[in-house]
């Protein structure tokens, strides 16, 4: 009886390290380095990013889990999760415009110029100059999450969209900071 509760409880740590091994495997990578500062986030879709000459900016995709997606259920809640890298060998003090409405998120038609809902629309914020400082090498990551419904209550239809996500500082930053170190690529995704 003893043997086969060990054999039982061996078999079980083997799977449990199984699952280990591979749920390790299925995690996303971020990493850093003499790349020109690139920041590489794995797992395929759901993930744009822009280089700037002082900022890279990634946007990226979530599901409610965490996990980076380019496609998503009907009515699924959708994480935008935007990561400022500071590509230079020195601090980078920014400040920031408001409280809590220092980011924008956009989603368009694939192509279009217009967009479909924007995460700033019709809300207030205060102003309230924050300043921030991102070490070298360091990151700093606005994030939100929405519903799908846009802003006349409707919900998205099913189809191909593109995010894409934006933070703002007070004008006259030094180092001045370009359009592309402030704004990330589109990034494709997919409503089922």
């Amino acid at each position: 009886m003893l043997g086969i509760a060990r054999l039982s409880m061996i078999a079980r740590l083997v799977l449990l390290g199984a699952v280990g091994i591979v749920t390790m495997g299925a995690q996303s990578s971020c990493s850093s380095g003499d790349d020109g500062g690139t920041l590489r986030v794995g797992g395929g879709g759901g993930t744009g990013t822009g280089n700037g000459p002082t900022i890279s900016v990634t946007l990226t995709l979530k599901d409610s889990s965490g996990r980076i997606r380019d496609h998503f259920a009907a009515c699924e809640l959708i994480t935008f999760e935007l990561t400022l890298l500071n590509r230079t060998g020195a601090p980078i003090r920014m400040q920031l415009p408001t409280l809590g409405g220092n980011q924008d998120f956009q989603v368009f038609k694939p192509g279009a110029k217009d967009t479909s809902w924007d995460w700033s629309a019709n809300k207030q914020f205060a102003t309230v100059i924050t300043d921030i400082t991102i070490e070298a090498g360091g990151t700093q990551v606005f994030s939100a999450t929405w519903d799908q419904v846009l802003a006349d209550g409707a919900m998205l239809a099913r189809g191909n969209y593109e995010a894409r996500g934006q933070f703002f500082s007070v004008p006259g930053q030094l180092p001045p900071l370009t359009e592309a170190d402030t704004r990330s690529p589109r990034v494709g995704f997919r409503v089922n």
